[in-house]
């Protein structure tokens, strides 16, 4: 493991670590000698899985007190798999998934990877074929055993095979949700697929059912999804997407019932019907929130998250090439819209919203913000890229904490993907932020309090 300050953390070599004895399997009582900050783990690919065009880092929450997450390899389209033990000791293990019935190849920047919260189980979505000229498939692993592959659900799976839902559609978003179709009894898929949004039902099943219908017309586009208990009345989760038209002029938030897919299916050799009607008792939205005209990538990035801690969901997004980060703060009646609250980048910050994530980190009720940057350039070095920590007060976003490296390096790319992830039992989470070819984990920002020798 690795070291130091509360801003500006530095990382040792693997060979130095490994003499030291602290490679793999460190104790807090390791870093006695230290000042009071952020502690780093600093990590490159899996074990068997080349370290280069790291992508998208999803996490699916609690495994056996251990903090688990899945990190994606673009380059030999594979997945990692991390965690760390209470102590911090990392494990890791490496699987492709270029070979056999998933066929993914090459994966995209920002592919698609998700994790479900009700169980231990990662997903990621794309295209299959050396040449994306193959069908959308989801593959589902548990995360802490990548070897296992839980599901591969191919959208080019019924007769016929020349239906709205056949060809080669990049997927743009992807969330795991428990909907009340079926009375919250299994997670579903969401996926986010040109002007369509899916579901995939009983997913880890050979018989799933595969639902869809375009998000408002069949000519938008849907960015991304998420999803969060936007109802009170509903013990499930209702979804929210960003939808947008082809010129990118009318970007829209639509929260919504996950029956209004449900609802709204048809077969993949029929005719899709728009997932929302108004007056339509199953498919009106929750609500519809009007996004900012003029930034064509509005929703490139989206989260969930309670930032004052008013027990509501709220919503963030981004267009990191505005350089944009806007939320979305929930008044408990979503009927007559939310506050929209901009949150200011830093000067030196470049794609800032590129990544986003959301957690209590200081245990005081309230979501922080997490900001990947990956294009910025911290101490004048080009393309090193940063990660932000946020919190919300008094109605204004304020920088708690900046993440980069101690002597950030040309095309370190920090920030390309970030995830809060549930640590340990007591609550603590840990900060993951991935660059081009490293995975940073801190366990510590300034909101952790000190927990060597058993604090």
């Amino acid at each position: 493991m690795s070291r130091r300050d509360r801003r500006l953390p530095r990382f040792v070599t693997s060979a130095a670590l490994a003499a030291t004895g602290l490679l793999g399997a460190c104790s807090w009582s390791a870093f006695d000698d230290l000042a009071d900050g952020t502690w780093v783990d600093s990590a490159g690919a899996a074990d068997g899985i080349e370290p280069n065009e790291l992508g998208m880092i999803a996490s699916p929450g609690m495994t056996n007190r251990n903090a688990v997450f899945v990190v994606v390899g673009r380059s030999t389209d594979s997945v990692g798999g991390y965690s760390y033990d209470a102590d911090g000791a990392r494990a890791a293990v490496g699987s492709e998934v270029r070979g056999g019935a998933t066929q993914f190849g090459p994966l995209p920047d920002g592919v698609p990877i998700a994790g479900d919260p009700y169980s231990n189980v990662i997903g990621i979505a794309a295209i299959t074929g050396a040449s994306n000229e193959g069908d959308t498939k989801v593959v589902s692993f548990k995360a802490d055993d990548l070897s296992q592959i839980e599901a591969q659900n191919d959208f080019n799976d019924v007769s016929g095979n020349s239906g709205p839902l056949d060809g080669p559609i990049q997927p743009t978003g992807m969330v795991y949700a428990r909907t009340d179709d079926d009375g919250g009894a299994t997670t579903d898929i969401i996926l986010a697929r040109g002007a369509q949004i899916a579901m995939v039902q009983d997913y880890d099943n050979d018989a799933h059912t595969l639902v869809a219908c375009y998000g408002e017309t069949d000519s938008d586009v849907v960015k991304s999804v998420a999803r969060g208990p936007f109802d009170p009345n509903d013990t499930d989760d209702e979804l929210v997407a960003v939808v947008n038209d082809n010129a990118g002029t009318a970007p829209t938030l639509v929260v919504f019932d996950g029956r209004a897919i449900a609802m709204a299916f048809a077969s993949q050799t029929g005719s899709l019907t728009s997932c929302f009607l108004d007056g339509d008792a199953d498919r009106t939205p929750l609500a519809r929130l009007p996004g900012p005209a003029g930034e064509p990538d509005f929703g490139a990035a989206i989260v969930v998250g309670d930032f004052n801690g008013d027990g509501l969901p709220d919503i963030v997004v981004s267009s990191p090439e505005a350089n944009v980060v806007r939320a979305y703060i929930n008044d408990g009646d979503l009927s007559d819209g939310t506050t929209e609250v901009m949150v200011g980048a830093p000067l030196d910050a470049s794609r800032f919203g590129a990544s986003l994530a959301a957690g209590d980190l200081d245990g005081d009720g309230a979501d922080e913000l997490v900001i990947g940057a990956p294009r910025s350039n911290p101490d004048g070095v080009n393309n090193a890229g940063a990660a932000y920590i946020y919190s919300l007060s008094g109605g204004t976003f304020t920088i708690e904490a900046t993440l980069h490296d101690a002597q950030p390096e040309d095309e370190q790319q920090l920030g390309k993907a970030v995830a809060v992830v549930p640590w340990t039992a007591g609550g603590r989470s840990i900060v993951v932020v991935g660059g081009a070819t490293e995975i940073f984990t801190y366990f510590r920002t300034l909101f952790y309090d000190d927990v060597r020798n058993g604090q």
